[in-house]
């Protein structure tokens, strides 16, 4: 198992934390996701053979949201 960081911009509220980790729930490689408004993180535990860019991509599509690492 294998934990990122991620920073991303344009969170502001539980409804936006909500949001990401609803996003994380596509992803079955993905085994938790825990998002600090706050902070402006997320921290996602995933299997190691994930490519976490394609969480990255599904928040970045969404517009208002932007991971900056």
């Amino acid at each position: 198992m294998q934990k990122t960081v991620l920073k991303i911009q344009g969170l502001h509220c539980a409804s936006c934390k909500a949001v990401i980790e609803d996003i994380a729930t596509e992803f079955p490689e993905i085994k938790s996701a825990n998002v600090d408004v706050a902070g402006g993180t997320a921290t996602v535990e995933h299997d190691e053979s994930f490519d976490i860019t394609k969480f990255v991509k599904e928040i970045n599509n969404m517009g208002q949201y932007k991971v900056l690492s």
